[in-house]
């Protein structure tokens, strides 16, 4: 009996371990995931702790998630999609993490509010429906009445880069993070004020059946290492 006992005991070890040993698997909205890499890549170096990265639009991977994806965490580009997800019983945990910024590309051309009213050509957007930087953007061109019958969009801020970058379109609203990481010259984005949006929360969720190493990296992420990162990358940090 006591030798069937301390065998159970080394099982339920050792599944632990594998457990605890397993990649954590993220799910991260587009316009975080190169803020997000450099995080992790100081977690992995310092914890030997794998991540598998994930990234889309915060509402494909919200689709994704509540249609049973098994991710561990979810960077999500806004506070609405965590919080159904919470009342849909799918949280452990949930929490603000960054304020994300957006920015007008112009490339080619200075960019700035005047020569974003004065601009009549199509402007590429990340979709509002599933990229809530889109929907920051479409609140910035109603409040300043701007035409947005000539918008192409794109399913995320990444896509948006690429039809700018790629001379599908010569403008283009995109995060600050990634102007920032793509060192793009100042001259050619506008950091549009933030009072001409509505705030851009970011919040995060630790899925109800994550791997229990999810917080430990959570922990990491609101820690120093992980807020300088993000304060670099152009987010506000969360309070």
């Amino acid at each position: 009996m006591k030798k069937t006992i301390l065998s159970l005991l080394s099982l339920i070890s050792l599944y632990s371990i594998a457990e605890n040993d397993a990649p954590l698997k993220v799910a991260v909205a587009s316009n975080f995931k190169s803020t997000l890499e450099k995080i992790s890549a100081a977690y992995e170096k310092k914890r030997g702790i794998n991540l598998i990265i994930s990234s889309s639009s915060s509402g494909i991977l919200f689709a994704q998630i509540i249609n049973g994806a098994p991710y561990d965490i979810f960077f999500s580009a806004d506070a609405t999609r965590p919080l159904r997800l919470e009342k849909e019983g799918l949280v452990r945990q949930r929490g603000t993490y960054a304020y994300g910024r957006i920015v007008f590309w112009l490339k080619t051309n200075q960019a700035s509010k005047n020569s974003l009213l004065n601009y009549n050509r199509s402007i590429a957007i990340p979709n509002p429906e599933l990229a809530p930087y889109g929907a920051a953007t479409i609140e910035l061109l109603k409040k300043l009445k701007i035409n947005t019958e000539n918008l192409i969009y794109g399913s995320n801020v990444n896509q948006v880069f690429s039809y700018v970058e790629t001379g599908n379109v010569s403008a283009g609203f995109i995060a600050l993070s990634q102007a920032l990481d793509k060192r793009l010259f100042a001259e050619k984005y506008w950091l549009v004020p933030e009072p001409l949006h509505s705030e851009i929360e970011q919040q995060y969720i630790i899925s109800k059946k994550a791997n229990p190493l999810a917080e430990n990296f959570i922990d990491w992420v609101n820690g120093s290492v992980g807020k300088d990162i993000i304060q670099a990358s152009g987010y506000r940090e969360s309070e």
